[in-house]
């Protein structure tokens, strides 16, 4: 451990192992592998048990006392994960979105506003009251009123398209101002919500937005937005991509910064089917190229046609008037990487069988020499 803290992991590793989390993982793993082989090779039956009980006692002793104090820390707060808050029902998100009060059907994502992001990951969690009462304790739990965030913190996900991150498989998407004001952001990536306190709306164009709800707080309402126009954005120009370089990161922003590359229609529907499945229709009277609502990612498919990238950021394909398209994700590279390790999973419990009969077969007959 002293000697991987005198070394720039960063660095040595392709910013693979550079934080604690990983480098912790690991240890933990090296150190199960060490453990078994240690025990297995204690022969005194009374040794074996008092090893194995203590390292369970050790275990068992740490999560409580670690559980413990996680607790400890939310005394004072009348909800939270542990002390749900029974009378939800009565909540504004859930007789908003469960109850389906509203007479619209919630798709699209919903952005944050700073105020919101700060409130939600930020403020002390006895401090977070309104959200508390909806039994929402952390981002995650807006799934469960079907709010889908287009903010958060993601791991196993690389979105180096949209924010530069220092650490490997590890995303921040935190929201920013400019975003929010921009003319194409929103509808590029369908977001068609906005969650933000009352005292912010004076820095954003309160006019394209209708209010659904509010949550009532004690210092600053907390307000659930609607955009009023809902568009899909076009390629307006390819040859702009080719008058720009952009290299540098993130890319979104270059391309956003590119005057007259993207264009807004409301001839332009693209309808979920299902999980990763999504119909397309141009009901235009001329042939568009038309920008997918999500980042580039190769396991896009498309029935008809082929679907183009821009710098590996934004997925467009270009589609004839008055027609349809289907378009779906499947990651033939992953499914294949998964049999290869199945296989070799069970190609190594077979070694494993195959050596154990044969040593055992290998001990009888010395046995039976003897």
């Amino acid at each position: 451990m002293i000697l991987f803290s005198l070394l720039d992991l960063n660095k040595l590793t392709f910013a693979i192992l550079n934080n604690s989390h990983t480098i912790r993982d690991i240890i933990n793993f090296f150190s199960i592998l060490i453990f078994g082989n240690f025990i297995i090779k204690i022969k005194n039956k009374k040794i074996f048990y008092f090893v194995v009980i203590t390292a369970l006692l050790t275990t068992f002793m740490h999560t409580s006392s670690t559980i413990k104090m996680h607790h400890s820390s939310m005394k004072g707060s009348n909800n939270n994960f542990f002390k749900k808050n029974n009378n939800f029902e009565n909540q504004t998100f859930y007789n908003l979105f469960k109850q389906k009060s509203y007479e619209q059907n919630f798709s699209g994502k919903t952005y944050l506003s700073e105020g919101i992001w700060k409130f939600l990951y930020k403020t002390d969690f006895k401090e977070r009251t309104i959200f508390n009462q909806e039994n929402i304790f952390h981002p995650i739990d807006f799934f469960q009123y079907d709010i889908f965030l287009f903010n958060g913190e993601f791991k196993n996900a690389s979105k180096y398209q949209i924010r530069k991150s220092d650490r490997k498989m590890y995303s921040t998407i935190e929201p920013r101002l400019d975003e929010i004001n921009n003319k194409f952001f929103f509808d590029l990536f369908g977001i068609r919500y906005l969650l933000i306190f009352e005292s912010e709306i004076n820095k954003i164009d309160f006019s394209k937005f209708r209010e659904i709800t509010r949550l009532k707080n004690q210092f600053d309402d907390i307000l659930f937005l609607e955009r009023k126009r809902l568009a899909k954005v076009t390629v307006n120009d390819l040859n702009q991509l080719e008058d720009n370089n952009c290299k540098s990161y993130p890319m979104v922003d270059c391309l956003l910064s590119i005057e007259s590359l993207f264009n807004l229609s409301k001839e332009i529907e693209i309808e979920r089917l299902s999980l990763n499945k999504y119909q397309i229709t141009n009901n235009s009277n001329k042939s568009e190229k038309i920008v997918l609502p999500f980042l580039y990612d190769y396991g896009w498919k498309s029935k008809k046609g082929f679907i183009d990238d821009m710098y590996k950021t934004f997925l467009y394909i270009e589609m004839d008037p008055k027609t349809k398209n289907i378009i779906y994700y499947r990651d033939t590279i992953r499914f294949y990487l998964k049999i290869i390790s199945i296989f070799i999973f069970l190609c190594m419990i077979s070694i494993v069988i195959i050596f154990k009969l044969k040593l055992q077969n290998l001990l009888k007959l010395k046995l039976n020499n003897f």
